[in-house]
């Protein structure tokens, strides 16, 4: 069983508590490449393209212009890297090192920059959303730059490590990345919904978060089977067999 999940704009680089091994990014060469293009670009365009406020453009700017292409000093895991909602979910710094182990086989990240990531790759501060409308080469945006990367990689991992499923608890802006009707495998959404006003939605901050919590208890149980997510019950949640389909697990709180 595979899982993806999306990067996050909040990023931590201080440093790590764990002693962490440092993998390397699949793609760094495709992420080199585009840093260099980007580097181009003066502080007023790459604000206008990341439509971002002056600061984080700066910020930005500062980074694309001083990226070091050699070395790990400067990177950190991207799974601890990251500090989105997600990530406070799987807070991944109290993890069991026999738990981040598992997914590092098992949990992949999908990102503007770097393409698909495994947990312990090493990544650099960048920003970089999928959606951004970057044009590279021949491609007139990243979805048409990466998508076939990071299907076949998809493909390779599964294969590779003998998944039967993919479980996507990535957001839509991420999962687009992936050529769908590629996959050879049937691929399992998690919905996490709460009662608000009396009413069942999704809110996005807690179903960010409890997608982080979902690759923890994945990690922590060691699920290999779909049917035991449904065992999930982290910050409360439940599954939810009548709002849920054979492609579609739906739990609310």
């Amino acid at each position: 069983m595979l899982s993806i999940i999306s990067p996050a704009k909040s990023l931590d680089f201080s440093p790590l508590k764990k002693n962490i091994p440092i993998s390397k990014a699949k793609f760094e060469h495709n992420s080199n490449e585009l840093v260099k293009h980007i580097k181009s670009f003066s502080l007023n365009e790459l604000q206008s393209l990341l439509q971002v406020s002056n600061q984080i453009a700066k910020l930005n700017y500062e980074r694309y212009q001083t990226w070091v292409f050699a070395g790990d000093d400067d990177k950190k895991p991207a799974l601890f890297a990251y500090n989105g909602d997600v990530y406070e979910g799987i807070d991944a710094h109290t993890l069991s090192m026999e738990s981040l182990n598992i997914l590092q086989s098992n949990l992949r990240i999908i990102s503007g920059l770097y393409g698909v990531l495994q947990p312990f790759d090493g990544i650099l501060p960048y920003r970089l959303e999928m959606s951004t409308p970057l044009q590279f080469g021949a491609s007139k945006n990243l979805y048409e730059y990466w998508t076939n990367n990071i299907t076949q990689t998809i493909i390779n991992d599964i294969e590779t490590g003998n998944h039967s499923y993919l479980i996507n608890l990535a957001s839509q802006e991420y999962f687009k990345a992936i050529q769908t009707k590629k996959i050879p495998v049937p691929i399992i959404h998690c919905e996490f919904k709460d009662y608000k006003n009396g009413k069942l939605q999704m809110i996005s901050f807690f179903a960010k978060k409890a997608r982080g919590m979902m690759v923890r208890y994945i990690a922590e149980h060691d699920v290999k089977e779909p049917e035991h997510l449904q065992g999930f019950d982290y910050g409360g949640y439940a599954f939810e067999p009548q709002l849920s389909k054979e492609n579609k697990y739906v739990f609310v709180r």
